[in-house]
């Protein structure tokens, strides 16, 4: 029997990162939640297992390299492999209001996080360092 996928969906704790994380599950993808914050990863899972669905969660902060590179071995350790990954974890503040309005800091970091660490991302990186080399011809 083929081994399920391991998706990773950062983000998907609320929202459009859990709405994926729902229909990897349904699909029969193992879903792993990647969320900075435990207590709402956890909410997710029980969310999410309202329906009958798994989950695990895993704690990663894109702003963080460190904790991609963790999350990176945890996941080669838990699973052996990664086979979908979604990044769609992304901040607002509130407080900051909006990009256009915020003070230039904290547009950065908005900007950073919801922009360059998705694009050519540490963890697209980290994820693909621990896939096997492939050759057409062997």
């Amino acid at each position: 029997m083929k081994n399920k996928r391991i998706a990773l969906v950062t983000g998907a704790n609320k929202g459009i990162g859990l709405e994926i994380a729902r229909q990897l599950a349904q699909a029969g993808v193992d879903v792993i939640i990647g969320a900075r914050d435990a207590s709402r990863a956890a909410a997710a899972i029980a969310d999410l297992a309202t329906q009958g669905l798994a989950a695990q969660s895993l704690s990663i902060d894109l702003n963080d390299h460190a904790s991609i590179e963790s999350a990176a071995r945890i996941i080669e350790s838990q699973y052996g492999r990664l086979d979908i990954l979604v990044n769609n974890a992304g901040i607002v503040d509130a407080l900051d209001g909006p990009p256009s309005t915020s003070a230039p800091k904290a547009a950065r970091r908005i900007m950073d996080t919801n922009s360059r660490r998705h694009a050519g991302s540490h963890a697209s990186h980290a994820a693909a360092a621990a896939q096997s080399a492939y050759c057409a011809d062997r």
